[in-house]
């Protein structure tokens, strides 16, 4: 952790999990824990938040569980690709997961008065400077070969599986003073590949079922990285090698590892009643339907008078003025095409796609003058584009012209 110049007590529960992951990678791919490749593959990502003190009008950035492991970024000057196990974590923990730290207080004589007792604190607050990419050296003892375990385990192993072999192997996060008692090379079902078999010696309960074995692991597994969800079943395809499932220690066991179902969708919330006292539900998709047309309706355009000034609504009922207004308007409302064909084709095949977007251009603009004919009298109302104010249009039907 010196190297991101971070804290144990700076890192989130995910940060815990990552870390968690590449042990046992390194580890059961027959590998020693090389702190460069970790380097290699993890930068810092601070998730910064501010706090404030009682009695204290400055903020301050918080420097409890605000930092995470992330995949390094791909670099493309340092040749350095982005390689990652697929996507697997819990979005969020439980609320003030911090409630479980403490703190223990170490009694110490005071050096000004010795029958007094005083409490110092074994570190003081700094302010929190990361660093997010550290450097690492592609030379040191064990690189090569840690990384290699590492972008093997990528491709064959899901982030989900490399968490559930450790718990079915009993292992815990950041356990210490474990290791496989023998590593040998074996072709598990589902996977061509030839993988590092790790050997614990593990025997299976008596009594109990595969399927139950299984349920029980990920049950555990989804305390520590949530329900499996589509985003994660997405990242394990463009990833993996293979779709199956893989967990070694079961194998050792004998238990059989069915491929993981598809994760079950959300239940969508209760959808609100349309009108009082019905029983007919408006989903928000048709109601923001319903909005979007109204919005498209109220911004027609009509015919460009000035370079600053657009006409969006024209109540008139003067046909020579709507019959100009259509024909100035076919090819930039709504993005309308003109009207000629633009090829052979749709000269013997009927309307062009433009001329089906006139229509519909022209069938919205003369809706809106139908509606306007209900108002009284004839006026228009002038607005601009951003809400600036405008001069109004005095219509004269009877001339034909119309004046700014």
């Amino acid at each position: 952790m010196d190297s991101y110049n971070v804290k144990l007590h700076q890192l989130t529960p995910n940060a815990i999990i990552q870390l968690f992951k590449f042990f046992w990678v390194a580890k059961t791919f027959g590998r020693d824990v090389d702190v460069d490749a970790f380097l290699r593959y993890h930068e810092l990502h601070h998730q910064r938040r501010l706090v404030k003190f009682d009695g204290d009008s400055e903020k301050f950035d918080a420097q409890l569980g605000c930092c995470t492991f992330v995949a390094r970024r791909e670099n493309k000057k340092k040749k350095i690709q982005r390689i990652e196990l697929s996507f697997s974590q819990k979005n969020k923990w439980e609320d003030d997961w911090t409630r479980y730290w403490f703190y223990v207080k170490v009694e110490r004589p005071d050096p000004l008065s010795p029958d007094t007792a005083i409490y110092p604190f074994a570190c003081q607050v700094e302010e929190l400077k990361v660093i997010h990419i550290p450097s690492f050296d592609s030379k040191s003892a064990g690189f090569e070969a840690c990384c290699d375990s590492f972008y093997l385990a990528m491709i064959t192993l899901s982030g989900r599986d490399v968490v559930e072999e450790a718990l079915a192997a009993g292992i815990m996060p950041l356990q210490r003073g474990w290791a496989p008692l023998r590593i040998e090379r074996q072709v598990f079902p589902g996977c061509e590949r030839e993988l590092p078999y790790p050997r614990f010696g593990l025997k299976r309960t008596e009594g109990r079922s595969d399927e139950i074995l299984l349920a029980e692991l990920e049950r555990e597994a989804e305390n520590y990285l949530g329900p499996y969800t589509e985003k994660e079943l997405e990242s394990a395809k463009l990833i993996l090698c293979h779709e199956g499932r893989i967990n070694r220690p079961f194998f050792e066991m004998g238990i059989t590892v069915e491929a993981r179902p598809k994760p079950v969708k959300g239940v969508k919330r209760h959808r609100e009643v349309g009108n009082v006292g019905s029983d007919v539900f408006v989903s928000k998709k048709k109601r923001g339907g319903a909005r979007k047309l109204e919005k498209i309706k109220q911004s027609i355009r009509a015919p460009q008078l000035t370079k600053k000034v657009h006409i969006f609504k024209a109540f008139a009922s003067d046909e020579k003025f709507l019959d100009e207004q259509l024909d100035a308007g076919r090819a930039s409302v709504l993005g309308a095409q003109p009207l000629a064909p633009s090829s052979p084709v749709e000269q013997s095949c009927g309307p062009s796609s433009g001329e089906k977007a006139t229509e519909a251009a022209i069938g919205l603009v003369e809706l809106a003058a139908s509606e306007a004919e209900l108002r009284e009298g004839d006026e228009a109302r002038v607005e601009t584009v951003q809400g600036r104010s405008a001069p109004s249009i005095d219509l004269t039907p009877e001339e034909g012209k119309y004046s700014l």
